[in-house]
């Protein structure tokens, strides 16, 4: 689309262009499909009555092509999934045994898509997911699809500047890791915990 005039007209029609693409290359295809046995153990699991019953609420999440594989898998056994970076559904979807309609995706999976990532630009976007900012310097776009970078930048953002902190243990409700201070650059956390600043807490963590 980018490349063709008035590329974006053509989206209607892409879904069908994949479908006959992946037809030609069928044999090919089912050798990596390996979101049929994330799909096939969602499914045993809903099945068994005693399983179901252990794990009433079952969910779906996973990185890069492990978040790809999961949105398919909860589109496809109507589980909530949740993509970290993963590579999207929308105009493959009629690729997949069974099809998936962009209902289920738009119902049952979330994708998380990092600024610069260029895996969860793989396809277009179903309806919820959350775009977030990266960090990483504008060089480094691989970088940006670090899962650790995104889980920093997720409670950054989320955790530490909520209205729950109380001051004392930077954020307790969502206490950001040491790494993302040290490895990616993140402000130190205010506050103690067990009368040590944040440096001094992960130093003798390091320790242990």
């Amino acid at each position: 689309r980018a490349f063709l005039p008035l590329g974006n007209w053509f989206t209607p029609i892409f879904q069908y262009l994949v479908q006959a693409v992946s037809w030609v290359e069928a044999s090919s295809l089912e050798d990596v499909a390996y979101y049929k046995e994330v799909s096939a153990f969602a499914e045993y699991i809903k099945g068994d009555p005693d399983l179901a019953l252990k794990y009433p609420n079952l969910l779906l999440t996973g990185h890069s092509l492990g978040g790809g594989l999961a949105m398919i898998a909860g589109a496809q056994q109507a589980i909530p999934a949740v993509g970290i970076s993963g590579p999207n559904a929308l105009i493959s979807r009629l690729t997949f045994s069974p099809i998936i309609s962009k209902e289920s995706l738009d119902r049952w999976t979330f994708n998380v898509v990092p600024d610069r990532d260029p895996v969860p630009r793989i396809d277009d976007l179903a309806q919820n997911y959350q775009r977030i900012q990266c960090k990483s310097l504008p060089s480094d776009p691989v970088g940006c699809h670090f899962g650790v970078r995104t889980l920093c930048e997720t409670l950054f953002t989320c955790g530490t500047k909520t209205p729950f902190s109380d001051g004392i243990n930077f954020g307790n409700d969502r206490p950001i890791p040491c790494q993302c201070v040290t490895d990616y650059g993140y402000p130190e956390p205010l506050g103690e915990i067990g009368g040590l600043k944040f440096t001094e807490y992960c130093n003798q963590s390091n320790q242990l």
